[in-house]
């Protein structure tokens, strides 16, 4: 039941990580270029971009949950539960990776990747693998928990 969640988690992250891509190239080339005007609008443009997208995929994950999953499933209780944990994804988890994403475009745009590289590090396996373990395995959680672990992450 998690593949379900998880398969639609990486899919709909290919959208904030194209951005992050345009963010870097944009607003690094900007800077590059000693116009900081114009790195500040980019930057302005693609965070609306940004907010935008991750509001419109989360109101089509809330609103066409069972649907999406009826894709992968056809069982009644694989898909009662798959939609339950989708209810995280699309108001907790993905809004949040989309926004790290996003930021992670702005520091590779501003050369700080080094002195950041430590957050995501520390987040994982600090935070997220022990809390989704814990909720998994101590509080038996099943899928729920290790979403929620997931998210911890972002935070």
């Amino acid at each position: 039941m998690h593949i379900i969640v998880l398969t639609l988690h990486y899919l709909l992250q290919q959208f904030p990580r194209s951005l992050q891509q345009s963010t870097a190239s944009l607003v690094g080339n900007s800077i590059g270029a000693d116009n900081v005007q114009l790195a500040k609008r980019f930057a302005f443009l693609t965070s609306t971009v940004c907010m935008a997208l991750t509001a419109t995929i989360s109101i089509l994950l809330l609103t066409l949950r069972f649907q999406i999953v009826g894709i992968f499933s056809q069982e009644a209780d694989v898909i009662a539960y798959a939609a339950k944990v989708m209810l995280f994804l699309a108001l907790f988890t993905y809004p949040l990776d989309c926004g790290q994403c996003y930021l992670q475009g702005l520091v590779r745009a501003l050369a700080l990747q080094g002195k950041a590289a430590f957050v995501p590090v520390l987040s994982y396996f600090c935070a997220a693998i022990p809390v989704a373990c814990m909720l998994v395995f101590a509080f038996d959680c099943g899928a729920m928990g290790l979403q929620i672990g997931l998210g911890v992450a972002s935070l």
